[in-house]
């Protein structure tokens, strides 16, 4: 999805403010523009920006549950657990609809809140769980959104602004 001219704008003044100290000017020298450098410097992910996934794949959930963690008893929350488990490792939302880009798992979603609960504290596969939905993002999603990317031709004309 293209910028919109706002977010043009938003890169423009990130580029120009270097809020981050990322040394964006290094690759901003006139006539010695290194635009695709400049773009992947804001496409890579970066250790120190956290960002909360809002879809994920069903599979993606499948193979981080380890079999020994697995919910076996027979209380109601046991029962309940294996019941909702196995809807979101087929791929259906909690709503009852699946959906080609993933299971809802935006913060506040209730399988954000289930992924949390049907695993308890300090096993594996929560850690895993979690570890998928908040992971580490580039500078454009800090800013826009979680998977956007920005394009060469669009960092050169939120410069040319």
């Amino acid at each position: 999805m293209a910028l919109t001219p706002t977010q043009l704008q938003e890169l423009q003044n990130e580029l120009s403010v270097d809020p981050g100290a990322r040394n964006y000017a290094n690759f901003l020298v006139a006539g010695a523009e290194d635009w695709q450098e400049l773009t992947d410097l804001l496409n890579v992910r970066v250790a120190g920006i956290i960002v909360q996934e809002t879809h994920i794949q069903a599979n993606s959930l499948r193979v981080e549950v380890r079999s020994n963690e697995y919910p076996t008893g027979n209380s109601a929350s046991d029962v309940t657990a294996r019941g909702l488990l196995a809807l979101y490792l087929q791929g259906v939302n909690a709503t009852g609809g699946g959906s080609d880009s993933g299971l809802d798992v935006s913060p506040g979603s209730n399988l954000r809140a289930a992924l949390s609960s049907i695993f308890g504290a300090g096993t594996a596969t929560r850690a895993a769980w979690l570890a998928l939905l908040d992971r580490e993002g580039s500078r454009i999603e800090e800013l826009f959104s979680v998977g956007v990317r920005v394009t060469r031709t669009e960092v050169q004309r939120a410069w040319r602004l």
